[in-house]
């Protein structure tokens, strides 16, 4: 009993003693081995494990730095921070110079930035909003000559905040530039001596309508030096502009015609004067569209009295005189206040017939109304086309009669005479012409 109590106590000192080893052997062996960590990530990223976590927090630091050296006036987007987890295991490796790298690579310079997109197309980023502002402000600017014009752009101009690199950013000069660089430049035509809008229209192959569309500014008188537009110019961006402004214009005078049996005497007419406010439109600094917005007559006219020998013997329209041409004169009798030819320096195409017995305008041969509207200086116009290849034109009309397509007769009222358009006074200007070119009526029509 004595020796199985003695072997168990031996025993019980052998366990202890290895206990106290093992427990001393885990105590030093923890110390040197089983070491504290963190797990560092960087966004969704597990960038690894370090036992250095305010080196790795240094070296973050420095890399943000280092990507926004010299560039603080750029607005940079909000990088992400690494976050930290605790950990306890042995052996732990660590991987402060892998994750450094890791974070070189994740961390990127992403600034705020502002892109430039014409009808969508990307022309350039901008590092803040007011540089793209001022862009467009300049290139506004170009085309503008007047205080208080309206300016906007043809196409769909967009600033827009976006991320971006450093490196994507454009200058404000390259951005300008591509903004007004001239794609195609304008075609135009320098009106020479004996040109007619018939003429140019048919050289570049155009109709007369699209000709005026292309300038609508153009009256149907042109002079030699004139510039005529036949196509547009080119560009990326285009300017658009509206203003408004004022003219002081010459108000016609009427001309009566007086039987000098009346004991009337001759007097000179008086032009009288109106104030007319047009809106301006332009495109690219050039006019393409005016509209009359009010009108004030400041001083009325006094009509122009010419005193006639004869009475005026009219005949019926089936009596009128048929020109070995085929022409009867247009209205109900009449005198010429003015002839074809040179007038001020410019050709007058036809001539003007005043002083009727009635506000009767006749077609002076049968045809087809080509054109009935107003027209420029014409006023309310009609254009005849007939069979012989030549066309007449009736002007200042207060009303027309007919309309496009319609067929007349030689002698068939077409239009009631007044003084719409560039008019001296009630009267109608009448026009012969041959493929465009303005013939003297004289030679076609008589009394």
């Amino acid at each position: 009993m004595n020796l199985n109590l003695s072997k168990v106590k031996k025993w019980g000192l052998v366990i202890f003693l290895v206990v106290i080893t093992l427990s001393l052997f885990s105590y030093f062996f923890s110390k040197q081995y089983y070491q504290s960590g963190y797990i560092v990530k960087l966004g969704i990223y597990d960038l690894g494990m370090t036992s250095d976590k305010e080196g790795v927090h240094r070296e973050y630091q420095n890399i943000l730095m280092e990507l926004q050296k010299n560039q603080e006036h750029l607005n940079y987007v909000e990088q992400p921070r690494p976050h930290y987890s605790e950990v306890r295991m042995w052996f732990l490796k660590d991987e402060k110079i892998n994750i450094a790298d890791q974070m070189k690579t994740l961390l990127q310079d992403e600034i705020v930035a502002w892109e430039i997109r014409v009808d969508d197309e990307l022309i350039g980023m901008m590092d803040h909003k007011e540089s793209g502002e001022q862009i467009l402000d300049r290139v506004k600017s170009r085309f503008s000559s007047e205080e208080g014009e309206l300016l906007s752009f043809k196409e769909q101009v967009t600033l827009s905040e976006v991320e971006s690199r450093p490196v994507q950013l454009d200058t404000p000069d390259d951005v300008e530039d591509k903004l007004t660089t001239l794609l195609v430049p304008a075609k135009t035509h320098i009106v020479k001596e004996g040109d007619t809008i018939w003429d140019i229209a048919i050289q570049y192959n155009l109709t007369m309508d699209e000709l005026q569309i292309k300038n609508p500014t153009m009256g149907d008188k042109i002079k030699p030096g004139e510039i005529v537009q036949i196509s547009p110019e080119v560009r990326k961006l285009n300017v658009l502009s509206e203003t408004t402004i004022e003219e002081e214009l010459a108000v016609p005078f009427e001309i009566e015609l007086i039987a000098s049996s009346s004991g009337i005497k001759a007097r000179e007419g008086l032009e009288g004067v109106k104030r007319v406010s047009y809106l301006i439109e332009k495109e690219n600094g050039i006019e393409v569209g005016r509209s009359m917005l009010e009108e004030e007559i400041i001083k009325q006219p006094i009509s122009q009295v010419i005193i006639k020998e004869m009475k005026v013997q009219v005949a019926s329209t089936k009596d009128m005189t048929i020109t070995d041409k085929g022409f009867i004169w247009p209205a109900d009798g009449g005198i010429i206040t003015s002839s074809f030819g040179k007038r001020n320096g410019r050709l007058h195409k036809g001539i003007d017939i005043a002083g009727t017995s009635s506000l009767d305008i006749h077609a002076a041969a049968a045809g087809e109304v080509t054109f009935s509207g107003t027209k420029g200086d014409y006023g309310n116009l009609i254009i005849i086309s007939h069979s012989n290849g030549l066309t007449t034109y009736y002007a200042h009309n207060k009303k027309n009669l007919v309309s496009v397509g319609d067929r007349v007769k030689t002698g068939e009222s077409i239009a009631v005479m007044g003084r719409t358009g560039n008019a001296t006074g009630v009267s109608i200007h009448f026009e012969v012409r041959e493929k465009g070119k303005a013939l003297n009526p004289i030679q076609y029509v008589s009394q």
